[in-house]
């Protein structure tokens, strides 16, 4: 498989699913941890995700961060929300 058609692949199922593990990405796309890493970090680069040292991704817009977090079981003062600056 081709590196774009890789990419695109990490990138579909960060939409689908708003937020991912390396974990998640590596047991559903069948690559290395590694490779998932350079791919997320050129998606982060390019300003098509957001990358955190949690591990998890959450992309889009009007993310209740708060809301997502308590989903996971995340504390709420371990989650951050964002808003467009003007």
């Amino acid at each position: 498989m081709q590196k774009q058609e890789r990419i695109e692949q990490v990138l579909k199922m960060i939409k689908s699913q708003k937020f991912c593990t390396v974990e998640q990405l590596v047991n559903a796309l069948h690559y290395s941890p590694a490779t998932i890493r350079r791919d997320l970090t050129h998606l982060a680069q390019k300003g098509l995700i957001e990358k955190s040292d949690w591990e998890f991704l959450f992309i889009g817009a009007n993310i209740d961060s708060y809301g997502e977090a308590f989903t996971l079981g995340i504390d709420e003062n371990h989650a951050a929300n964002y808003e467009k600056s003007s």
